[in-house]
């Protein structure tokens, strides 16, 4: 307060009114002084300093060649200047020098400027128009923020750098200049009159367009390597995007409740989404994951209509509540190198019926408790032997289906150590079992408990116990391997009311019983019938002729009989060699 009376005491009592002729005007000079209005810098000042007209009330403002700088805050809160001219020969323009100069309506800086300090115009709202020099190399911090009133700016060729938050909250800008010198664009933050901006090769790291709600659009050079936090937060409109291959992490918030943006694909390079990249982006419907991408919490919270996304090849931990919500997320597959699954990661995904799970190592004790809450999980796919989920509390009552069909990928060491496919009986829901391919592991004794239970073997097995389903009862049982099985395990059920087997099964009992349907084999390729040359000459139907036509149809039957016993021959040894097996389609043979 009392530095305020003593600013006013010492104020100039005209409106119009010329400093003296000294060589700098000294830091709070005329700061508060209400009554200038035009003001003109004598002759022969060369540095005006900082917040020498701070919140006074000049509307008009003159300056000679001399003056060389300009200091910081030195016209701030000027609210009723309107027309600044900045003499040719200042050549450094100090921080927050015009902000809030909310009538300042347009300003050329000189050519011989080379730095313009930050915040600059900061709060300008009346500025439209606004010229550059090409001496300035770099626009600093909120140069233009909040100038409310600016419409279409140009970029001076040179500038290699616009930092952050430059434009920001600049609502009514349409059209950018970005010249191709710019490597690092900096924030266009609440440009909500901004639909499309064109970035030239040059740019290598990018700022962002938070909450541009406008943008539709935007075209990312291939050159670009980074993109800021929140880069396209709540940009509403945006309908698609092509990320630069570049990119290598995709930053916090990124698509943040981007509700109109429908697909992406993430970058081969990218190893990391961090949290919440891409949360409430309700229309995206599918997402490309690449290899070894870990994925922080949050990352497709609410994302509602994505039905497809590949989490076969991340790694480390699915944290938490990463696919909270994604009520439209049909199946997942846990992949190999996953560790862990955190807390309500898949809370209210409640059309999730299905789980493959392709983990080495059994994870189940590092999957916490409520990751599936409001699921619908109904089968288990396990394409590995760790079994990961097998023993998960919350599935016991849930699962109605499971299918075993082991990858070749699966180390040697851990087939070694397991002989048998774990037992199920804990599964009061299960009335289903598909095995595929499970290399040598047999079914074990009391593999299985329930009602009305079918099941499917699409491959050899080495062998099933005796009493592997003695305490279940099988409404369908199907084998289409070509192996002989031996054994009671049928018999020994509880009840077995349908057996099916391929024709060529070599037996008509299955398990101790009699099959009940035999079915085709799948079609094999059609070999075409050698044609007799002139076939279509009438020839008579006694002489000497009659014998040829005979031996060349008896030819043909025997010719088509050999071939169809070759391709059933290497058909019969497809099959057998199980090391040969490619993993089958088991949907076809159900």
């Amino acid at each position: 307060m009392l530095f305020s009376v003593l600013c006013y005491s010492q104020c100039p009592k005209e409106e119009n009114y010329t400093t003296p002729d000294y060589m700098y005007v000294r830091e709070h000079e005329y700061s508060l002084c209400k009554t200038l209005k035009n003001v003109q810098i004598g002759k022969g000042v060369e540095i005006i300093g900082s917040y020498s007209f701070d919140a006074s009330g000049i509307t008009s403002l003159t300056m000679p060649s001399s003056v060389k700088i300009i200091g910081k805050y030195t016209f701030s809160r000027c609210y009723y200047l309107t027309s600044v001219t900045i003499s040719s020969g200042v050549q450094t323009i100090g921080e927050y020098v015009f902000s809030e100069c909310f009538n300042l309506q347009s300003i050329t800086i000189p050519k011989n400027v080379i730095q313009l300090g930050g915040h600059s115009f900061y709060k300008c709202e009346k500025l439209k128009d606004i010229s550059f020099w090409p001496n300035i190399t770099r626009i600093e911090d909120s140069t233009f923020e909040k100038c409310s009133s600016l419409s279409s700016i140009s970029i001076p060729f040179g500038v290699t750098e616009t930092r952050l938050n430059v434009f920001s909250d600049c609502i009514s800008l349409t059209n950018v200049t970005i010249p191709p010198t710019v490597e690092y664009l900096g924030d266009f933050s609440n440009c909500t009159s901004l639909t499309s901006i064109t970035i030239p090769n040059s740019v290598r790291s990018l700022g962002g367009f938070f909450k541009c709600t406008n943008l539709k659009y935007l075209t990312i050079p291939s050159t670009v390597t980074s993109i800021g936090y929140s880069g396209f937060y709540e940009c509403v409109s945006l309908t698609s995007i092509i990320l630069p291959p570049g990119l290598t992490v995709i930053s916090d918030q990124l698509f943040y409740n981007c509700r109109s943006l429908t697909s992406l694909k993430i970058p081969a390079n990218v190893t990391l989404i961090r949290f919440n990249a891409l949360q409430g982006c309700s229309a995206i419907r599918s997402i490309e994951i690449p290899p070894n991408v870990t994925i922080y919490s949050r990352a497709f919270k609410d994302c509602i209509s994505l039905t497809n996304i590949d989490l076969s090849s991340i790694s480390g931990s699915i944290d938490y509540e990463t696919f909270y919500g994604c009520r439209s997320l049909k199946s997942i597959t846990i992949s190999p190198k996953v560790n862990r699954i955190s807390s309500q990661v898949f809370v209210h995904c409640s059309n999730l019926t299905r789980i493959t799970i392709q983990t080495a190592q059994d994870i189940t004790l590092n999957v916490s408790s409520d990751a599936f809450l409001a699921c619908s999980i109904k089968e288990l796919i396990f394409e590995s032997t760790g079994f990961t989920l097998l023993h998960f509390n919350k599935f016991t009552t849930s699962i109605d289906s499971i299918i075993f069909n082991f990858s070749k990928s699966n180390s040697m060491l851990k087939l070694q150590e397991i002989s048998a496919l774990p037992t199920l009986t804990h599964f009061t829901q299960l009335n289903k079992i598909t095995i595929g391919n499970i290399n040598d592991m047999v079914i074990p004794e009391l593999f299985v408990n329930g009602e009305n239970t079918e099941i499917l073997i699409a491959n050899n097995i080495k062998g099933i116990d005796p009493n592997a389903f003695k305490n279940c009862s099988i409404s369908k049982f199907t084998y289409l391997g070509m192996d002989t099985v031996e054994g009671d395990f049928l018999k020994n059920s509880k009840s077995c009311q349908e057996i099916v087997t391929y024709e060529s099964y070599n037996s008509d009992q299955l398990g101790g019983m009699n099959i009940t349907q035999k079915i085709s084999l799948p079609p094999e390729p059609e070999t075409p019938s050698p044609i007799p040359e002139n076939q279509n000459e009438e020839t008579p139907k006694d002489g000497p002729n009659c014998g040829k036509i005979a031996g060349i149809v008896i030819g043909v039957l025997l010719g088509v009989g050999i071939i169809a016993g070759i391709c059933f021959f290497i058909y019969k040894k497809k099959s057998a060699n199980k090391a040969e097996e490619s993993d089958q389609d088991i949907s076809e043979n159900i």
